[in-house]
């Protein structure tokens, strides 16, 4: 702190703040948590502790959370999920709204599949009236 006068003549204190005068050594690898994965193997790698994070590096951690994520979702599934392939006729059966237990189906022929883990889904394609109706499930 620094004790400076000002042109009104009362003092007022300056904080001032030094650099760095020599390179701190990192502790990155003394605060490492690990997550215990399935195949036993220790998460994040060692060699990569303490690397600055990475597109490519990114990406691996999310495709790793993803996977357990489908895994677990799989243990709490209580029924086995039927495969879907464009040209099946498929009916669907959700909920509208949860206070008032309002459901309704929507019946149509599956157009399109996607398979991206938590975020797969499809596309049933109908008509009603003449008119064409397509349902993202």
């Amino acid at each position: 702190r620094l004790q400076t006068r000002s042109p009104l003549g009362s003092c007022a204190t300056v904080l001032r703040r030094w650099l760095r005068e020599r390179a701190r050594p990192s502790r990155a690898r003394e605060k490492v948590f690990t997550v215990d994965s399935p195949a036993g193997k220790q998460w994040p790698p060692m060699d990569q502790v303490g690397n600055p994070m990475t597109p490519q590096r990114c990406r691996d951690l999310m495709h790793q959370l993803h996977l357990q994520e489908v895994e677990k979702m799989k243990q709490q599934r209580s029924f086995t999920m039927p495969t879907v392939r464009p040209g099946d006729l498929v009916e669907v059966k959700y909920e509208l709204s949860r206070s008032q237990q309002t459901f309704a189906v929507f019946q149509g022929y599956c157009v399109t599949v996607r398979n991206k883990y938590l975020n797969s889904g499809f596309v049933l394609k109908n008509t009603y009236d003449g008119v064409g109706v397509e349902q993202l499930v």
